[in-house]
């Protein structure tokens, strides 16, 4: 993280965090490794450094929720009808 803003992490705040977040996220790293990180960053911040309370407010990161396929009224007719031709 001190690479990528140029500066010590004690001297970073929380926005810097995030933006450090969205960072990781745009280069494609997994979900289980951004998690990783912010744990680390929570141990660093909240142990290391005693800031109490930036570690509560560094958020872990959630995969996106796909939504359903729903299904149009024709697509479901077409589906059913294929169904009693087989």
């Amino acid at each position: 993280m001190s690479r990528y803003f140029g500066r010590f992490p004690d001297r970073l705040d929380l926005e810097d965090i995030r933006a450090f977040q969205v960072h990781q996220v745009a280069t494609g790293m997994s979900w289980p490794a951004l998690n990783q990180i912010v744990c680390a960053l929570r141990f660093f911040y909240g142990a290391t450094l005693g800031h109490d309370a930036v570690p509560e407010r560094i958020a872990y990161a959630r995969k996106p929720r796909k939504l359903p396929v729903v299904l149009s009224a024709d697509e479901r007719s077409f589906a059913s009808w294929k169904q009693s031709q087989a």
